[in-house]
């Protein structure tokens, strides 16, 4: 029974943005557009809804949307849910109104993730200096400002109780041993500061 397996493909949609609708103006679920097809209801993609909320579409603002649409046959049901906007500034309905432009994303950009410092906290390291270690690479963070960056973050042991204090690098797995408080903010200067 091949006809009653659902159907999902790509579509693309021009036309004229009516509104948005949802429990409340400010999350909005659904796009009202209409289309040379007639008016369409169409799903707004969770990544892309707080990005219409910030673009502000303008009423009568001519778009194309495209993403995924679902048909199942033995509903006759057919679901679509937008994925891109385009917007088209030469079909605007007039020259002031601000429009999207280029391209909205459904997925915004993901923050770089933060480097992160490892110092070991257990007893035979913090007997050997593991706690002046970590408030010592805690500081030259703050002072050099790299929290943005970077974080410092206390971990349990690394395996090398007898070598400690222990600091890991996470980033390239660097580990050092037997470190003291002083030499912490070298170590740092010359992996983050000379780079940025």
């Amino acid at each position: 029974m091949s006809g009653s397996k659902k159907e999902v493909r790509k579509f693309v949609l021009e036309g004229r943005f009516l509104n948005t609708v949802g429990k409340s103006t400010s999350k909005p679920k659904y796009m009202r557009l209409a289309t040379a097809e007639g008016e369409q209801l169409l799903k707004i993609s969770k990544a892309l809804r707080p990005l219409i909320m910030q673009n502000h579409l303008e009423v009568g603002s001519w778009i194309t949307v495209s993403g995924k649409e679902t048909y199942k046959p033995k509903k006759g049901k057919r679901k679509r849910k937008i994925k891109t906007i385009d917007s088209h500034p030469t079909l605007a309905s007039s020259p002031q109104s601000p429009l999207l432009e280029g391209k909205v994303k459904a997925k915004p950009k993901k923050e770089k993730k933060k480097e992160s410092i490892l110092v070991c906290q257990k007893s035979s390291c913090c007997k050997r200096g593991g706690k002046a270690v970590y408030q010592a690479a805690k500081e030259t963070v703050a002072k050099h400002e790299l929290r943005d960056r970077v974080q410092v973050k206390p971990t349990g042991c690394m395996g090398k109780c007898k070598k400690g204090p222990c600091l890991v690098m996470q980033q390239d797995k660097s580990r050092y041993v037997g470190i003291k408080p002083e030499e912490v903010p070298d170590i740092i200067a010359q992996r983050y500061i000379a780079v940025a």
